[in-house]
């Protein structure tokens, strides 16, 4: 083989090994549609607004604690934004523990005071789980979007958009937003766990609009796998202050 041809045929190869190369680098995130982008920014913006205006209001927020189904305590609180920006909740009705007796008495009331407080210990963690990706941090929905954490897909009805981000919070977790046709968040699905991913929490969140537009968590279902067990959070009767 002449000189000429053994430098055309490495030529030829160093071309096909960089088109190989170049195929198989992932795809930056700067490439992902525009459209989610334009998604992401939406829910940001709403986020922000929102977080900004229920600092001027007051609402009652009702928390139902169900067990396989059975409802086993049930309270009424008042809710606003505190000086630092945190929720802070004082109750206005707490019930007992419907699984109690009055009747009880000496060791059957311990071990049902006992089961009453592992129950209420796991309900707060799994409400502590659903609290850390609800109200959402625009900050890291960004992030998400930087990563290419996020694919995009039509949902079930005509015009909804659904977004679905994985590793949001933890590895392995997923959260879904349905957006409708004019890109108003509507709903957020939550995939995720406590310390072990065997013990699954799911959470649905359930958006919704003040007269002045404010959005909202109207409902919030949070329900713990491996106890079956379900905090349901209604947020009602907003007043401004």
């Amino acid at each position: 083989m002449s000189r000429h041809e053994k430098s055309s045929r490495h030529s030829v190869l160093a071309i096909v090994l960089a088109v190989f190369v170049v195929l198989t680098l992932p795809v930056a995130p700067a490439a992902q549609d525009a459209e989610v982008q334009q998604s992401i920014n939406a829910i940001k913006e709403a986020a922000a607004k929102s977080k900004e205006a229920l600092a001027e209001y007051r609402w009652q927020q009702q928390e139902t604690i169900t067990v396989k189904g059975k409802m086993k305590k049930q309270d009424l609180f008042q809710v606003e934004t505190g000086p630092e920006g945190k929720l802070m909740r004082v109750a206005i009705a707490k019930d007992k523990d419907s699984s109690s007796s009055e009747t009880q008495h000496g060791l059957k009331q311990h071990l049902a005071e006992k089961k009453a407080r592992g129950m209420e210990q796991y309900a707060l963690e799994i409400k502590d789980v659903a609290q850390s990706y609800v109200p959402l941090d625009p900050v890291r929905l960004q992030q998400s979007y930087q990563h290419g954490d996020v694919s995009r897909g039509a949902g079930n009805v005509p015009g909804e958009i659904r977004l679905v981000i994985h590793d949001y919070r933890k590895p392995g977790d997923s959260v879904t937003f349905s957006l409708n046709q004019g890109k108003e968040l509507k709903s957020i699905d939550i995939s995720s766990y406590l310390n072990d991913p065997k013990d699954a929490v799911k959470v649905n969140a359930q958006l919704d609009r003040l007269p002045d537009g404010t959005n909202y968590v109207s409902e919030m279902m949070v329900t713990g796998a491996s106890k079956q067990l379900t905090v349901e959070i209604k947020n009602f009767d907003y007043q401004r202050m």
